[in-house]
């Protein structure tokens, strides 16, 4: 009987456990997805409202106007205003409202912080008519046929182990999957979509015509059901431990993707295959996403302190290091190619505020901070700022802006942070007072790294000259005359290739900016030219005759006159005269 009642006691104490935790968990989750929301909402637009409402305040779940008041309900994903206003929870830059009794339709956007420290020139450019990246778009295509052959969809499958998942790849990008993770229990989302997107692009790069049709469905797919939400839970979210994590991976993936699927789509924009109207939705989506959407810390997490290099010296000192990070290059990427293809200036200007808050996170000397902060591999990702500069040069070049010349708030130039990034990659250790703050970033022992010789160090953080010199072209060729012997790729092109494509963005920097420049073309005219010398000196070397215009000259010093028979008079001027010598010569 005891046994009985102990072991009823048990289950009962356990089903009040597992209660507790999850609505201890729901309500985790509802707290901070709701302090997303928190803050004044201004009118963005609206159609067929009646004294229009200007703004929304929301405070915890309490909704109010001027005159109405409502309420979110965070497990519905909705909102009540008043007695007539309903909408629905999608972003947490953007609430729709609509009217039960009328046309009415309101959308709310949260302003974006102005970071009056981060800004520059960049934030007034104007967006040109009739805007061109490349003089002859077939540069780029030119690019592609000329070094396509090494790459391939199936090696980044091989590095990774791909094979139980990638054929998922498509259908989990399409609908921005979040569950998707359940095949590798050890996989962030952020990383699966990694994979899958390096996949998807070196397909692209080796076969443009087959490789283009997987952005064209994942994009038609997005701009219809509108499923990349920034940050939101998922069924694997069991504990508040979970949610944080799964809360934060969400927002990083669904920035990552939108900005390198921009990007990648501005550059490509002619060869999407899309009636007018799927074209609009496209531009529109993807538009809509990057101009409303910042990428600010997740709820209880400071801002980076972009006025205060020192404190990025501070050990403990904890920051959202997204907040200028990875994905603000990567969604200030995307908006400005994709502002200035499709002539929009507030996605343009949204781009340029994003590019200048990181700007603002590199310090005097040229270091761009939130990278040096990663430990032991503070250099492979550092590795990735000579492209991210290049193509954002390209870009600034493009319409007349000299961004190699552009002065940061703390008062680097930007040709000035190629130089020093191009000093500390040969000493590491000048990157130590940031890498310090983390000196067991991932999993990897700074101090065991720093006693590593220089070419173990660059063997493990995937350091290759000759590649970072390529990616900082339109630098070497302008700042360092002394660099001008390592920048040509095509030498280890068969083996480094996988370091041009899909590293960091879906577009190749150094791609972009040999067909911005038509390198491609000059490349094969130099060839050619230096094909047929090598060709006119070896025919010379085995000739009697030097060419001169279309005349044939003679080399005396080659040959021999030997006589046949005695001279005697010869019928002239007739094309018939005999000839007593034959001429001999080597």
């Amino acid at each position: 009987m005891m046994y009985f009642l102990v072991s009823k006691l048990m289950k009962i104490l356990a089903i009040l456990f597992v209660s507790i935790l999850f609505f201890s968990t729901s309500s985790f989750a509802s707290k901070n997805f709701l302090l997303d929301y928190t803050g004044e909402w201004i009118l963005n637009k609206q159609t067929n409202c009646e004294d229009p409402i200007l703004k929304l305040t929301i405070k915890k779940d309490r909704v109010k106007t001027d005159k109405l008041k409502g309420k979110i309900n965070i497990k519905k994903n909705s909102l009540k205003l008043g007695k007539d206003l309903t909408g629905t929870l999608t972003s947490y830059f953007s609430i729709q409202l609509f009217s039960a009794t009328s046309e009415c339709e309101y959308e709310f956007i949260k302003e974006h912080p102005v970071h009056e420290f981060a800004k520059s020139p960049l934030r007034d450019l104007k967006v040109p008519d009739n805007w061109q990246l490349f003089k002859d778009p077939e540069e780029l295509y030119k690019f592609h046929d000329a070094f396509k052959d090494p790459v391939h969809e199936k090696n980044p499958i091989r590095w990774w182990n791909m094979k139980n998942y990638v054929d998922d790849c498509e259908r989990a990008t399409s609908e921005f999957d979040t569950d998707v993770i359940e095949v590798a229990e050890d996989m962030k989302l952020s990383r699966y979509y990694i994979r899958c997107k390096t996949v998807f692009t070196h397909k692209h790069f080796r076969d443009r015509d087959e490789g283009i049709k997987v952005f064209e469905r994942i994009l038609l797919s997005w701009a219809k059901t509108k499923p990349v939400i920034y940050r939101g839970f998922s069924s694997k979210q069991k504990t508040p431990k979970h949610f944080a994590g799964s809360y934060s991976d969400q927002g990083y993936a669904s920035s990552m993707l939108i900005g390198d699927f921009a990007s990648f789509y501005a550059v490509y924009y002619n060869d999407f295959n899309f009636t007018s109207k799927q074209r609009q939705s496209v531009d529109d989506y993807l538009s809509d996403w990057l101009i409303n959407h910042d990428l600010e810390p997740a709820p209880g997490k400071k801002r980076c302190p972009l006025e205060k290099p020192k404190r990025w010296e501070r050990k403990g000192y904890e920051f959202h290091g997204d907040h200028c990070g990875s994905n603000r290059w990567r969604i200030g990427l995307g908006a400005i190619y994709l502002g200035l293809r499709t002539g929009n200036q507030k996605l343009f200007t949204a781009g340029n505020r994003h590019i200048e808050i990181n700007l603002a996170a590199t310090d005097k000397d040229g270091i761009y901070l939130q990278w040096a902060r990663k430990g032991a591999m503070a250099l492979s990702y550092q590795r990735q700022l000579p492209e991210v500069l290049t193509l954002l040069a390209v870009a600034y070049e493009s319409i007349g802006y000299d961004f190699y010349e552009h002065q940061l708030p703390h008062g680097s130039k930007i040709h000035e942070v190629y130089e020093t990034f191009f000093d500390f990659i040969y000493h590491p250790e000048k990157l130590n007072k940031y890498a310090d703050t983390r000196p067991k970033y991932a999993g990897t022992d700074l101090n065991s790294f720093n006693k590593l010789p220089l070419s173990e160090k660059w063997e493990r953080e995937m350091i290759y000259p000759e590649v970072l010199t390529a990616q900082s072209k339109g630098y070497i060729l302008r700042y360092r005359p002394d660099l001008m012997d390592k920048i040509d790729y095509t030498k280890t092109w068969d083996i480094r290739a996988k370091e041009h494509i899909s590293v960091f963005v879906d577009i190749s920097g150094l791609a972009i900016y040999e067909a911005a420049n038509q390198n491609v073309s000059k490349g094969i005219a130099k060839k050619l030219a230096e094909q047929e010398a090598e060709r006119i000196e070896a025919a010379s070397k085995l000739s009697l005759f030097e060419l001169e215009g279309e005349t044939f000259n003679i080399k005396l010093d080659k040959v021999n006159f030997i006589a046949t028979e005695p001279p005697h008079k010869q019928k002239k001027n007739n094309a018939s005269e005999l000839h007593k010598a034959f001429i001999q010569g080597s």
